[in-house]
């Protein structure tokens, strides 16, 4: 009965480009996985293995451009409107970076969409390698490791917040001061302070 309160699940990743990195022993248990499939059903109908499946088809079905992958991931989700007032990027920017190519992508642009859009961390593991961006658990910007992996349902300014409190460098993003960017499903899109 306290299966799910007992047990540790772990995962064995290796990743090989021209550098090698693995994760060895990341515990998760039943409710953190359904957490990171909340994204493809809110309500959590699914079986993990329905939701898995799933999980699936959306990774086959992305283009593989960022533009196209972050057109893909918005569909249906979330308009740019309503992403805009999440995050502190301009609405122009916002729609060059959905249609148009870059031969590079800025890191603190691309995890701030991240985090407005609530990405899980298996999705903005995708979303970024679309970018040709790659975020380590460690060492310089280890601090975004973290914030994909244990804010991603937080706000852009619980996210601000935490790297400020605990001595991290902010965002690099022109970002009013005045302005508390919130997750608009809250229906609290900049609240002003």
């Amino acid at each position: 009965a306290h299966a799910d309160e007992r047990c540790l699940r772990f995962r064995k990743t290796y990743t090989g480009m021209r550098q090698y990195s693995y994760s060895f022993g990341q515990m998760n248990s039943e409710e953190a996985l359904k957490d990171s499939l909340k994204f493809l059903d809110a309500n959590s109908n699914l079986s993990i293995k329905d939701a898995q499946q799933m999980k699936d088809q959306l990774m086959e079905d992305m283009p593989m451009s960022f533009h196209g992958a972050l057109s893909f991931i918005m569909k249906g989700r979330v308009t740019v409107d309503e992403l805009v007032e999440r995050i502190p990027i301009s609405r122009s920017t916002l729609l060059r970076l959905r249609t148009e190519e870059r031969d590079s992508y800025e890191l603190d642009q691309i995890i701030a969409i991240c985090i407005g859009l609530h990405l899980p961390p298996w999705l903005s593991e995708i979303l970024l390698d679309r970018a040709g961006l790659k975020v380590k658990r460690y060492g310089p910007k280890g601090d975004y490791g973290t914030i994909l992996d244990c804010f991603y349902m937080d706000t852009f300014s619980d996210v601000q917040k935490f790297l400020n409190d605990n001595g991290y460098p902010a965002f690099k993003l022109v970002i009013d001061p005045d302005v508390v960017y919130e997750d608009s499903s809250e229906k609290k899109v900049k609240k002003y302070a």
